[in-house]
């Protein structure tokens, strides 16, 4: 995997998993359906959350070291800490879903943002992708693997 270091966030590889049961009912294409924390010490990270608010943790096998969050709180927004520490940058970034990633990134450029990467399908079948708004700002975006 790398990274873009100007934008902290993944730049070739995964992401998100798929939301899990922590959340109640299956997200909407356009709903903030999951968020991601990138570490460079994802343990201190779930040490960090943990204590802070209670979360607990669970491996995920995404390719990359991706540990699965789950809240307790129920109807919560499901998400992740991706491990980081090889490219040395944090981040923390919302992830939208939407009907198909590719269409999703075509239609920035035309709305004066940038592609930052993607789509980028994973093993799971997921596919995700990550833009920069006009301001600055980047959002993940994902599609669920089919069926899920």
């Amino acid at each position: 995997m790398t990274l873009d270091q100007t934008t902290a966030v993944p730049a070739a590889a995964p992401a998100a998993t798929t939301p899990s049961a922590a959340t109640t009912a299956a997200p909407a294409n356009g709903a903030v359906a999951w968020f991601e924390i990138g570490s460079t010490d994802p343990a201190s990270a779930q040490e960090f959350y943990g204590s802070l608010f209670g979360w607990t943790f669970a491996a995920e096998d995404v390719g990359i070291p991706y540990y699965e969050v789950a809240t307790g709180a129920e109807g919560s927004l499901g998400g992740g800490i991706a491990d980081t520490s090889a490219q040395g940058v944090a981040y923390a970034t919302v992830c939208v879903q939407v009907a198909d990633v590719a269409a999703t990134l075509a239609a920035v450029p035309g709305l004066g943002g940038e592609i930052v990467a993607g789509p980028i399908p994973l093993s799971t079948g997921m596919v995700i992708g990550y833009l920069r708004d006009r301001e600055g700002s980047v959002v993940g975006l994902f599609t669920p693997p089919s069926g899920a």
